[in-house]
């Protein structure tokens, strides 16, 4: 008699563009390839804002619950549906494990847990030291819950020793690395020196100050361009910014790009200009395609990838001379580049997809018993 599928299911807002999406759709597309596992992934909003592809035999429910609250009596009302909603769902699912991103959804989906018999991992993935005032009732409410998960997972030691105080089987997971690949091979001809970034235009990724860094390096390097992938709010501030440092003629703005391999293969530097970070998917991604990487020194996540002048260059957080001295040093040296490159392509092999995949499953099905939630 063939073994029954082992259910895991993934609750998340959506599947926008993002790191945390990136990882849910990686991990639930690799385990829906195996026969041992039957996945399912949760969206508390819908699945028409989409950005990555989802394996076919992956379940999606889209519960469509991401209205915004006018008022705190809103609020309540809107959380007490999801939660619902969502423990119906998980039920009707029966998964033996439940894995949730973001912690206003972990909040949510242990809520939707209490007196259920599945095993439940919650994860963070930003530092919590950013986020905002508005969130104090989420902040005190994941004070009070995470507890109540059987486990909590992190990306680095910065954030493992900020959070293990809510929960006592908080456990280090890194994000997968999984070179992206190039649609077809573009040989770069030209002598021009191009600059990659990548994120959501918003305050935490710092493009303000990889701007006036740029601004300041140019003026070094003959022929250099800068490209950003990526779309948010900030997107018309950074333009007039270009225009303002008269730099808007080198600096192109790419939108949303599917794969950014086509972009990375005729760049010559990645650069990551955050303000924080949890553990940038990013910055994994250019170095797992080799490309010569620098990077801000942000509180906890690129440290634990780059070794300063070995893999990558590290600098201080809004520091834009200091960041216009890496650039300078990076594009005018090519024996740094081809070192910091190389180098660079062994966190394939440290944080390949298989190893990390494995480490989720033995905290799932291995590691300890599955908590009794009760108040």
């Amino acid at each position: 008699m063939k073994e029954s599928k082992r259910k895991i299911c993934f609750v998340i807002s959506s599947l926008s563009h993002g790191g945390a999406e990136r990882v849910t759709a990686n991990l639930a597309n690799y385990w829906a390839e195996s026969d041992q596992y039957e996945i399912h992934i949760i969206l508390i909003g819908t699945v028409s804002n989409a950005f990555y592809s989802i394996h076919k035999d992956v379940t999606i429910h889209s519960l469509n619950l991401l209205s915004e609250s006018k008022n705190i009596a809103q609020a309540i009302i809107n959380n007490l549906a999801r939660v619902l909603r969502l423990r119906r769902v998980i039920a009707g699912i029966s998964p033996d494990g439940v894995i949730s991103f973001m912690f206003a959804t972990n909040v949510l989906v242990i809520f939707s847990s209490f007196l259920m018999h599945w095993k439940l991992v919650i994860s963070e993935r930003n530092d919590p030291r950013n986020y905002k005032e508005g969130r104090k009732i989420w902040n005190t409410l994941r004070k009070l819950t995470y507890k109540y998960a059987d486990a909590l997972v992190v990306q680095n030691p910065p954030i493992l020793s900020l959070l293990r105080k809510f929960n006592n089987h908080s456990v280090i997971i890194p994000n997968p690395a999984i070179p992206p690949k190039a649609d077809t091979y573009i040989e770069k001809k030209t002598d021009r020196k191009v600059v990659v970034a990548m994120g959501s235009l918003v305050e935490q990724k710092g493009f303000d100050t990889l701007l006036n860094a740029f601004s300041l390096a140019q003026k070094n390097i003959p022929n250099f361009y800068l490209k950003i992938i990526g779309e948010g709010t900030l997107k018309s501030k950074l333009e007039d910014q270009t225009r303002k440092l008269g730099i808007q003629e080198l600096v192109r703005f790419l939108g949303l790009v599917q794969n950014p391999a086509n972009e990375f293969q005729t760049s010559d530097i990645f650069i990551l200009s955050s303000r924080y970070e949890g553990s940038p998917n990013a910055l994994i991604e250019a170095m797992s395609f080799g490309l010569a990487c620098i990077s801000t020194d942000c509180p906890s996540g690129p440290a634990d990838l780059i070794q300063d002048h070995s893999n990558g260059l590290l600098v201080p957080v809004d520091d834009s001379e200091a960041m216009a001295s890496a650039l300078i040093n990076m594009a005018n040296s090519p024996e740094l580049r081809h070192k910091c490159s190389l180098n660079a392509l062994q966190i394939s092999q440290k944080f390949e997809l298989s190893r990390v995949a494995k480490m989720w499953e033995n905290l799932i099905f291995r590691d300890s018993e599955i908590k009794t939630r009760h108040l």
